[in-house]
């Protein structure tokens, strides 16, 4: 006569494979979240990086404007004072 496996173990074998499943399928989101955690952190560290070199460019940028303005200034005080005193000469 064929032996039939009883109705408590069929469960327990299924229960065992649904939990080895469960098992695998945490492991390989636990190892995803890692994975994605690591990127996060250097995305993160790239994103500094970059703002940090848009700052020292924006500091030259104000120091070169700063530059071209101070003779644009100049000049125009200069003729400012030479129309005035063309002025005054002519009347």
């Amino acid at each position: 006569m064929a032996e039939r496996a009883s109705p408590i173990r069929s469960e327990g074998a299924a229960d065992e494979t649904a939990a080895r499943a469960l098992r695998e399928e945490l492991l390989r989101t636990q190892q995803e979240v890692a994975r994605l955690r690591e990127l996060l952190v250097a995305k993160d560290v790239e994103l500094g990086e970059a703002k940090g070199r848009v700052t020292e460019l924006e500091a030259s940028s104000l120091r070169l404007a700063h530059l071209f303005a101070l003779p644009l200034m100049l000049v125009g005080r200069v003729l400012h004072v030479a129309r005035t005193g063309l002025a005054k000469l002519r009347g």
